[in-house]
């Protein structure tokens, strides 16, 4: 009998929660905010001046007579 009270009250606590959403909830603001920022900033940067290499070895080694690689 005692079982029975229990699964049922187990039961109804279940029934109490909230449904589950396919959503994943939204990101808060953090501490940590302003650091990601940066980091992100410095790899777009470190992106443009790897491209500028490219670039200026590319023109080095055509005015040297190289052949380029692609």
């Amino acid at each position: 009998m005692s079982r029975i009270i229990l699964l049922t009250a187990c039961l109804f606590l279940l029934a109490c929660g909230e449904p589950a959403s396919d959503t994943p909830p939204e990101a808060k603001a953090t501490v940590f905010d302003p650091l990601v920022k940066d980091l992100d900033k410095a790899k777009a940067v470190e992106d443009l001046a790897l491209q500028q290499k490219e670039k200026i070895d590319a023109a080095m080694q055509s005015a040297e007579g190289e052949e380029v690689p692609e």
